[in-house]
């Protein structure tokens, strides 16, 4: 599929998704908390790092993932395997 190819170009690094991840997830728990729709066991001091490192692999990994599978599996359904990554 031509318009994979074309993504893959022009996609932004892996950095770029991980810095979106650890600045969006713990802000968004920060916000509830503020909001006082949740609550924090450890400080919230203790929790945002915490979070601020998994959500910097789990937006990576998530893109990655769905990625992969939408254009793998959209090559493999319209039968057009021009964009699809070579098997080695």
């Amino acid at each position: 599929m031509a318009i994979y190819g074309e993504y893959r170009q022009r996609e932004p690094p892996g950095f770029l998704w991980s810095i979106l991840g650890a600045v969006g997830g713990p802000l968004s728990y920060y916000v509830g908390v503020r909001l006082g729709v949740l609550t924090c066991i450890p400080a919230v001091t203790v929790t945002l790092p915490v979070l601020a490192g998994v959500w910097s692999l789990v937006v990576p990994g998530l893109l990655w993932l769905s990625l992969d599978y939408f254009f793998t599996r959209s090559s493999q359904s319209s039968g057009d395997d021009e964009g699809a990554p070579a098997d080695t």
